[in-house]
Order: structure tokens, then C-alpha cells, then sequence
């Protein structure tokens, strides 16, 4: 009996130490699926906080780059504008006093003598100083339009990398059930929306660039302003001082020409603004 009860123990022994080797492969199971449900959380954490933070980069490049490009570019056509109003007035000028010049010798004889140049504000030297300078002037702003416009382009080609970096982010992660506080499909439609609104914008002020590009210098000095008026649509007769005008007027995203929705574009950007991330 003494033998048959060592070997009840033993058994029994055996069966509790099997039983207890099986339960700890479950206990190993239930940690491993605690840790990677915790690591499932924190991936759709940054996935969210990923959604939020390329959103506000897109949003900060549209206002601190394509806008103060975009304003900087008017600023240079208003200034195109103003310098070639006085160009052709400067080019006239210096004709008359050269043609005054050519008959000084008998204006200037006889009892009553008078100076060719008395009724002139302006010496011949000050009109051709303020001519040369005002040439020179007109070059470097056509150089800057040049300039700025290729940097608004590639304003543009940033935004539509960072459109793609979400959409990108979208695709790897549209897997996860994201229970989110904003919904990462406004994220993407808002975006699309204002790379879509702005493109279109910079094609209708490429155009308007070239227009002032194309001109040719010897057409702003031959200019009459007399003959210079504003429209509605640009035409092959107008003059280059009309044309520099016109962009200056249809130029603002504001302008009833913009195809900017103002309020939209500040509805997104207030959202923008909004948008926090933890």
C-alpha cells in the first residue's frame, strides 16, 4: 500500500507540474496580447497626430509662403506699372529739349532774347538722370517677376508634395479603425481643396506675368497714354502702361478675377488653427 500510495503522489506530483507548465504558455499569450494591443493604440495615436501635423505644415506654407510670394509679385507689377506711366512722359520730354536744343542759336538772338529751357521745371540732366534711372529700375523689376514667379511655382509643387505625403500616410494606415476627433478624410478633402483652388489661381497669374513679360521695351517708350484706357479683357491693341495696370487691378485673390474663395480659404485656416495635437 506504501508503494502504491508513493506512486498516487508522484503521479498526482507529475499531473500538477504538467498542468501548471501548461498554464504558462497562456500566461506568455495574455502579456504578448496585452502588449500588442498597446502598441496597436499608440500606432493609431501617432498615426492621428501624423494626419494633424501635415495638415498644419500644408496650411503654414500656403500663408507664410505661396501668399507672401504671391503678395510680393504684386507689389513688383504695381511698381512695373508705375514706371512705365512715366517713361514715355520722361522719353517726351527729352525730345522736346533736344528739339528746343537744335534751335537755340536763333531763339537766343536778337532784341528779345529768352532761354530755350526756361519753361522747363526739370534741367535736361535731372529728365535724363530720372530716365536712366527709371530704365534701370524697370529691368530689375522685370527680373524680379521673373523670379518670383518661378518661386511661386514652386511654392505650389511643395503643396502638392505634402498633398501627396497625406494621402500616402492615408493609404498605409486606412486599415485601422481611427477614432479620431477630427475625421482624417476632412484632413485630405480640405487640402485637395485648396491645392485644387490654388492651382488654378497661379495658372490666371502666369498669364497675367507674361503679359507684361512679353512687352517689349521700345513699345513702353513709344507709348501714348493719351490713347490708354482700362477694359474688362486684354486685347492685341493694348499698350504695355494699360496692360501693367490691368494686372495690377485683376491681380488680388480678392479681386472678382481670383479664382480664391476667400471664405473658404479662411474657413480652412481657422480650422487649421483649431486643430490641435496631443
Amino acid at each position: 500500500m506504501v508503494g502504491g500510495t508513493d506512486a498516487t503522489q508522484k503521479a498526482i506530483q507529475q499531473f500538477m507540474i504538467g498542468q501548471k507548465g501548461d498554464e504558462e504558455p497562456v500566461h506568455d499569450e495574455n502579456k504578448k496580447l496585452v502588449r500588442s494591443v498597446g502598441e496597436y493604440h499608440m500606432t493609431i495615436r501617432q498615426a492621428e497626430k501624423r494626419y494633424s501635423l501635415i495638415f498644419k505644415r500644408f496650411c503654414s506654407f500656403v500663408e507664410g509662403e505661396w501668399m507672401v510670394c504671391d503678395d510680393q509679385l504684386g507689389g513688383i507689377l504695381q511698381s512695373i506699372a508705375n514706371i512705365r506711366s512715366r517713361l514715355p512722359m520722361e522719353k517726351k520730354c527729352l525730345n522736346l529739349v533736344a528739339h528746343n536744343s537744335q534751335s537755340e542759336n536763333w531763339m537766343s538772338s536778337g532784341f528779345n532774347q529768352q532761354d530755350p529751357h526756361s519753361s522747363l521745371v526739370m534741367s535736361k540732366e535731372d529728365i535724363e538722370i530720372s530716365f536712366s534711372h527709371d530704365l534701370i529700375q524697370h529691368e530689375r523689376m522685370m527680373a524680379s517677376a521673373r523670379s518670383l514667379l518661378s518661386s511661386l511655382s514652386e511654392c505650389q509643387g511643395a503643396l502638392n508634395r505634402k498633398l501627396n505625403e497625406v494621402v500616402n500616410h492615408h493609404r498605409e494606415y486606412e486599415g485601422f479603425f481611427l477614432q479620431v476627433k477630427n475625421n482624417p478624410a476632412l484632413f485630405i478633402e480640405r487640402m485637395n481643396e485648396i491645392y485644387a483652388m490654388l492651382s488654378i489661381e497661379l495658372y490666371r497669374k502666369q498669364c497675367l506675368v507674361h503679359t507684361v513679360l512679353d512687352t517689349n521695351i521700345d513699345d513702353v517708350l513709344s507709348a501714348n497714354s493719351s490713347k490708354s484706357g482700362l477694359g474688362n479683357n486684354f486685347g492685341p491693341m493694348d499698350l504695355p502702361e494699360t496692360t501693367a495696370k490691368r494686372c495690377c487691378i485683376e491681380w488680388p485673390r480678392g479681386s472678382k478675377y481670383s479664382f480664391v474663395n476667400m471664405v473658404r480659404l479662411s474657413q480652412v485656416m481657422l480650422f487649421h488653427e483649431s486643430t490641435a495635437i496631443s
